[in-house]
């Protein structure tokens, strides 16, 4: 609740399922694809939950983006 209070300060557009989604798709991207390991990683029963990951995650990965995450969170001059 106090993240979802102190992002929604700068961004109200924000809810909790989105850190969960983007750190799926970072998964997949760090982890080459491997939807079990993610699948293990995240808790999810069903496969298909984390599959639907897997859009997001193909978009970046075709691109050669796998190092997205570290480039959105590094210092900008």
């Amino acid at each position: 609740m106090s993240l979802s209070r102190n992002v929604k300060t700068v961004w109200n557009k924000y809810y909790p399922y989105i850190s969960r989604h983007w750190c799926a798709v970072a998964r997949l991207l760090d982890w080459d694809l491997k939807v079990i390991r993610v699948r293990d990683f995240l808790g999810h029963v069903k496969i298909q939950t984390t599959m639907d990951y897997l859009k997001t995650a193909n978009m970046y990965y075709d691109r050669n983006e796998r190092d997205w995450l570290k480039r959105a969170l590094c210092k900008h001059r």
